[in-house]
């Protein structure tokens, strides 16, 4: 329904519930992230959560971790959304014992 109702669901006094919903075993849909018309509407959104983000990516559900990278992954060129401090905290990923997220901690790295 956010895609095919995005003039009126991609706006902030829709997606801060989205945003508070966040929960360590439910990443949302990447989906919108993707659309090149609709990602830039998400920029707010994307500001506003980038913490929770963030902090997904060390999560213990693996999923959730590289769901969380793949998203920051997504939004990297995106206007000074993500700090110096915020990209770090990806970086040593490519390290982690688990294959997919050292996967896509090195995709970040590359696109970065």
């Amino acid at each position: 329904w956010m895609k095919l109702y995005s003039d009126a669901f991609l706006n902030d006094s829709y997606l801060k519930y989205v945003g508070w919903t966040i929960a360590a075993r439910e990443i949302f849909d990447l989906g919108l992230f993707y659309s090149k018309d609709l990602s830039p509407r998400l920029e707010l959104f994307t500001s506003r959560f980038k913490d929770r983000i963030v902090s997904m990516t060390l999560d213990k559900e693996y999923d959730v971790a590289v769901q969380a990278v793949k998203l920051l992954t997504l939004v990297l060129h995106t206007d000074e959304v993500l700090t110096a401090e915020d990209c770090e905290s990806v970086y040593h990923l490519v390290y982690s014992a688990h294959r997919p997220i050292a996967v896509s901690a090195g995709e970040f790295l590359f696109k970065k």
